[in-house]
């Protein structure tokens, strides 16, 4: 099995920008969409950190070895994991 190919590149950088939306819909949803210049370069400092650390560990529990055309509970409750983990 190969290690990276087409899909699993462009699958991972479909969660990495969902990952780092979600880092910023945090802040702005918490501040009314009026984040306070303290937070936004705390924003700036941490997405990058946020979005490796999900993208690795979402690849350590094997969620780009599947095609999720075929899910089964198994998949779902290792996906729930690497959630949580994340």
């Amino acid at each position: 099995m190969k290690l990276i190919n087409r899909h699993r590149v462009w699958q991972a950088a479909v969660d990495a920008c969902l990952i780092a939306a979600a880092w910023y819909l945090a802040f702005a949803l918490r501040f009314d969409f009026a984040i306070p210049e303290r937070y936004s370069d705390l924003i700036a400092e941490t997405i990058l950190l946020a979005v490796v650390i999900k993208v690795a560990v979402l690849t350590m529990f094997g969620l780009y070895n599947h095609w999720w055309r075929y899910v089964s509970i198994g998949d779902m409750w290792s996906a729930a994991r690497a959630v949580g983990v994340g």
